[in-house]
């Protein structure tokens, strides 16, 4: 079926925002471009969400799909995901499992794509990606860093802080021997003096389990100064697995905890 006149007025101003490195476009942005009425607008752009050359973001926001990805609905969410939490006008990094991957801990790929924001979000699916935002209150001294990305670039979490963050989020990133696979991948990443400044920003509960299940998987040359900062602390006993009942008897006294799970990662 051949577009109408103002739809392929659109398609072409889309096709050069493209060839300029552009892929992301408002609608208020269109309409001070074009010579178009709102109602011919709005069809346009339905005709070319249809067509999949589109795909909305939020509400007024769009991004524009390259021919390789219509299939699946959209670029991948290192594409985009910057520009909608500018959206939002959120703080946010790239975390959990998601970055685990992306620092090569792809053990098993993640079948969602977790952001951790400074805003309670609701989950998205934007084509066949289904992102999911965690809510953290304090963003200070992060340990994030920008990775480059085909559209621009996007933060993500060290190394030191998914690490954290695995264990801190234990039900939102699987069950502890998930976890516990995940860390021994991500272990040789890890540097052991920015671990112990990491700690500084989670529970001792969470330190001192993250440094027993890196300890297990056979780091313990970078749990050092970790277990140092741990005893500078005065630690209490904690559970190993937060969520289960524990012995009194089974403790592991370097880490202060109760191991209530046998920890077995799939390698």
């Amino acid at each position: 079926m051949q577009m109408n006149g103002k739809c392929l007025h659109l398609a072409i101003f889309i096709d050069s925002l493209q060839a300029r490195g552009n892929y992301f476009f408002s609608k208020n942005f269109i309409a001070q471009q074009l010579d178009i009425t709102d109602t011919a607008l709005r069809s346009s752009i339905k005709r070319l969400v249809k067509k999949k050359r589109i795909i909305r973001l939020k509400k007024g926001t769009y991004l524009i799909v390259p021919i390789e990805y219509r299939n699946i609905g959209a670029p991948p969410p290192e594409w985009f995901i910057d520009h909608l939490m500018k959206e939002y006008r959120a703080k946010y990094y790239v975390g959990l499992l998601t970055a685990a991957s992306l620092h090569g801990a792809a053990h098993q790929q993640p079948q969602i794509y977790q952001i951790i924001t400074d805003k309670p979000l609701r989950s998205v699916k934007i084509g066949r990606a289904r992102i999911v935002f965690y809510f953290k209150k304090d963003f200070k001294n992060l340990a994030t860093t920008k990775m480059k990305t085909s559209t621009g670039y996007m933060y993500i979490s060290s190394p030191e802080l998914t690490a954290f963050d695995l264990v801190k989020y234990l039900k939102q990133s699987g069950h502890i021997n998930h976890v516990t696979t995940i860390l021994a991948e991500l272990g040789e990443e890890l540097d052991s003096e920015k671990l112990s400044e990491v700690a500084a920003q989670f529970s001792q509960a969470c330190i001192q389990r993250t440094g027993y299940i890196l300890e297990k998987v056979g780091f313990s040359n970078k749990t050092h100064t970790l277990l140092k900062f741990i005893h500078e602390l005065s630690p209490r006993y904690y559970p190993l697995r937060p969520d289960k009942k524990w012995d009194l008897k089974d403790k592991n006294k370097n880490w202060c905890l109760y191991v209530n799970e046998q920890l077995e990662p799939d390698l």
